[in-house]
């Protein structure tokens, strides 16, 4: 109907206006042969949705959300390890722990998404799906600022960091086990 109100309009009608029966094939032209919504007037969606394809992951396609939540991933955590860093005395840390320590975790850390989703691209799901498990798990280190202060003790800016590597890391874990779930069968019989 919102396709038809927007041919109406496009010929200088009113939308919600009552259609002479002359105007009643156009409804019957609308084609949505993968090209868009296109009705006797030639005006199309086509340009809007094939934007909105590019832009939005497919579910066809699970390495594109595979590869939005890894980007996620590692934003929130540079936010985080960069903010840790410059800020170190902000962050409740165990007395063991240097800013040299925190900063090589990351470095050891990111190249294991990173290979995780190489991996998922090449076919190769258990190792790919072991390696994103572990990455996520990696990544939920950050929880452990949590054994040193409460979050009530913590400024509102080290938490939101916090919380954003934990929320992605969860999300992507989350995404992982469902993938793992519809792609490798019970026997495990994919590499």
């Amino acid at each position: 109907m919102l396709a038809f109100q927007v041919a109406c309009h496009a010929r200088g009608r009113r939308a919600g206006r009552d259609i002479a029966a002359k105007d009643a094939p156009t409804r019957s032209h609308v084609s949505t042969r993968g090209h868009g919504v296109e009705g006797s007037t030639g005006f199309t969606f086509a340009p809007m949705i094939h934007a909105m394809n590019r832009s939005t992951p497919s579910p066809r396609d699970p390495s594109k959300m595979l590869l939005l939540l890894l980007v996620l991933n590692v934003v929130a955590s540079v936010v985080h390890y960069v903010d840790n860093i410059a800020r170190w005395a902000v962050y409740p840390e165990p007395a063991w722990d240097n800013a040299r320590l925190t900063d090589a975790f990351w470095f050891v850390m990111t190249p294991v998404g990173v290979l995780a989703y190489v991996l998922y691209r090449r076919g190769k799901k258990l190792p790919a799906f072991a390696l994103e498990y572990l990455y996520g798990a990696m990544n939920l280190v950050v929880l452990g600022h949590y054994l040193f202060a409460w979050p009530w003790e913590i400024s509102l800016v080290v938490n939101a960091t916090i919380l954003a590597e934990a929320a992605t890391a969860f999300w992507l874990i989350g995404y992982t086990a469902s993938l793992h779930w519809r792609e490798v069968p019970a026997s495990g019989e994919l590499s």
